[in-house]
């Protein structure tokens, strides 16, 4: 009976001292005093002020802890806002901090709030407290070999052993400001919840359960509007020591919503190991699903995963996985692509290059992109693909001349806000290339995209027995397009066919076009189009009608002063052997005044208007009987030499019609004759009186 009695009594006299120390802790504790001491020292130890506005108190039951309300730290040398809470507690367990272990059951902080800034010149506003304040270079001197500043060197740290059964930190806001580029990402309603953690110093040892970090937030620069993001970080388990370290699986998850487009993102690491200063993980799956307007993207790709830590390097080697794409306008209405490829990222350098390989059916497709800088952004890529018909994937539209093309809607919303913000360099070449109809080989272009302009300059290409030089440029600012084109010895006939369905002149020879416009819409664009362009054809013919052969069949019509009209017909043509033409164009209409076109018969000139934002024509050419030898079929036309006949083209662009106007030609003609018959009178006198004078 006495044991129970005597424990009873040792119990009691532990409570007693207990309460004794508590009395003594609670009576001596001041905490204005505690407070002047911490901002005092504060402000010797960093040169940051340290404000405490809230309460600071200690508390016993049910565990020893304590209490902190709001406290605000300055940024260095300055009063500007660094780091600041609302609310913090920790408790912890009072028996073990006797031997020098910190055994706390939680730790709590609300309402924490910090800025990180990176300032013009590469420095940051936490330098200073992380060993790396300006002046005072870490490491070691001739003098001073130890970099001790020639004090003993310290006693080695006493081990100590660190125990918390959570961490908790809720409605925090974190904030990164990169005064370079003007970008600001702010982390808000961050909240992180952590299970056990251990720490012993000792033995180098540390364990994490049950990690979650939740944050969302928005990134904004002045030139772009806002990116929200939700995070979600999740990691059940972590065990770290030098020998061999390991975790469950961690996965992260990522939503980036923006006007115009929406990312989603899984990343999952499976087999985390990690030794020494390297981590690796047996597979890095990475799900993505975003949406660009109408167009879904959809990713799975798998690797090994290999980090040094040392030098802040990762390597996915042997990258394996699938590109789904999905667009209205695609035939299929999905499109599959098998991807692999490798990606190497060094963060202490800020450089990452990623290679891509894949096919489109038979046709190889290799990305390779180099990323040079992170901040700001600045990708270099090279795109090669072997051959590539764009026409295939897209749904066909109504049958035009026998063929079907892709529709586009010309009342569409163009939007090339998506350039902004973007340092984008590289170069493309296609083996074979089909888009709009339009078929080329051995295309090349040089692009660039820097702050909001896209520039495709010089791209060049060979296409229907020629080949095509020149630059393109899109501006973001108020959505303007600048094309300068040269074609150079092409087929001009098949070209119209493909390009704009339009069979309209024949011929080998040069087009220049400089034209600009902006809009946001293809109808907006073609009525505010502006610029010039030049043709100079060879041996070729005005498709839709024979001059020759409708005023052989029409000649009758001249003496009745009666127009005729004639549908464009796809079987007649006008030969010439030389056709040249410049336009200068203006709200979307090219008008063109020096057409000159010859034939054996025929001599053309030209005037008129091509309403390219309407889709129409006016046109008015003037044609010449020139010869009248019967190997031409000119003695037909013999009663026509001299005259001009007018000739107007006008109507639709895919259905014009054909005007002879001898309305107006009649009286030409008796003039004509009249002059003719005066002109042979004086031959015949001239003739009369130069006889006269010889005979005497």
């Amino acid at each position: 009976m006495k044991t129970p009695k005597l424990i009873a009594i040792a119990s009691g006299a532990v409570l007693l001292v207990m309460l004794v120390l508590m009395g003594v802790l609670l009576a001596s504790f001041d905490a204005a005093r505690l407070k002047n001491e911490l901002t005092v020292a504060v402000q010797e130890h960093t040169g940051r002020k340290l404000r405490i506005d809230g309460d600071l108190s200690l508390s016993f039951f049910p565990n020893v802890g304590v209490k902190i309300g709001r406290v605000r730290l300055s940024e260095r040398d300055g009063d500007d806002h660094f780091v600041s809470f609302n609310r913090a507690r920790v408790a912890v367990a009072v028996l073990p901090l006797f031997s020098r272990q910190v055994v706390a059951k939680t730790l709590d902080i609300d309402g924490l709030d910090v800025t990180v800034i990176k300032r013009r010149d590469g420095t940051h506003n936490i330098d200073d407290l992380i060993g790396k304040a300006p002046g005072k270079k870490a490491g070691v001197s001739a003098a001073d070999p130890r970099g001790t500043g020639g004090k003993a060197p310290p006693a080695a740290a006493t081990p100590l052993v660190l125990a918390i059964a959570g961490i908790n930190v809720s409605d925090a806001v974190l904030t990164w400001r990169d005064e370079r580029s003007g970008r600001t990402v702010t982390v808000a309603k961050l909240d992180l919840s952590t299970g056990g953690l251990t720490l012993d110093t000792a033995r180098r040892t540390a364990s994490l359960a049950e990690v979650t970090l939740i944050a969302q937030g928005n990134t904004e620069t002045a030139e772009s509007s806002a990116e929200n993001f939700v995070l979600r970080l999740d990691a059940p388990n972590l065990t770290l020591s030098p020998e061999h370290s390991s975790g469950q699986a961690v996965t992260l998850t990522a939503r980036l919503d923006s006007r115009g487009y929406s990312v989603n993102t899984t990343l999952e690491l499976a087999g985390l190991a990690l030794q020494a200063e390297t981590i690796s993980a047996r597979e890095l799956a990475i799900n993505l699903d975003a949406h660009f307007a109408s167009t879904a993207v959809k990713a799975r790709l798998s690797a090994p995963l290999a980090v040094n830590l040392a030098k802040q390097a990762f390597a996915v080697k042997n990258l394996a996985g699938e590109l789904t794409i999905a667009h209205p306008r695609l035939s299929m209405k999905s499109l599959k692509l098998p991807l692999t490829g490798s990606l190497d990222v060094n963060l202490k350098k800020a450089t990452a290059a990623l290679s891509l390989d894949t096919r489109l059916e038979d046709s190889p497709i290799a990305l390779r992109l180099d990323m040079p800088e992170f901040a700001p952004l600045a990708l270099v890529f090279d795109l090669v693909i072997d051959q590539l018909d764009i026409d295939r994937y897209l749904v066909a539209g109504a049958k035009k001349g026998g063929q079907k093309v892709a529709q586009k809607p010309a009342g569409a919303k163009l939007d090339f806000s998506a350039l902004r913000g973007h340092d984008v360099r590289g170069t493309v070449k296609i083996g074979a290339l089909q888009a709009a109809q339009v078929k080329m080989q051995d295309v090349r272009m040089q692009v660039k995209l820097d702050d909001g302009r896209l520039a495709v300059a010089p791209h060049s290409a060979k296409l229907y027995g020629g080949s095509l030089s020149g630059a393109l440029a899109i501006d973001a600012e108020n959505n303007r397009v600048h094309l300068k084109q040269s074609l150079t010895g092409v087929q001009i006939q098949p070209l119209l066919k493909d390009l704009a369905n339009q069979d309209l002149l024949a011929g080998r020879g040069n087009i220049a076009v400089d034209v600009a416009t902006q809009g946001d819409s293809v109808d907006a664009m073609k009525r505010a189009l502006a610029g010039t362009a030049k043709i100079a054809l060879k041996d070729g013919a005005i498709k839709g009608i024979n001059l020759a052969q409708s005023l052989r069949e029409l000649k009758g019509k001249l003496a009745s002063r009666q127009d005729v009209s004639e549908a464009a017909s796809a079987d007649r043509q006008t030969d010439f052997s030389a056709l040249t033409a410049s336009f200068r164009i203006a709200d979307g209409v090219a008008r063109n005044s020096d057409l000159q076109a010859r034939s054996p018969l025929l001599r053309l000139t030209g005037a008129g208007d091509i309403d390219i934002g309407n889709h129409r024509i006016d046109y008015l050419a003037k044609a010449s009987v020139v010869a009248t030898s019967r190997a031409q079929g000119g003695k037909d036309l013999a009663h026509l030499k001299g005259l001009t006949i007018p000739v107007r083209l006008h109507g639709p662009l895919d259905s014009p019609v054909w005007n002879i106007e001898f309305a107006g030609l009649a009286g030409d003609a008796v003039k004509a004759r009249v002059e003719a018959s005066r002109q042979q009178v004086e031959d015949k006198l001239k003739g009369s009186l130069k006889g006269l004078l010889q005979n005497r």
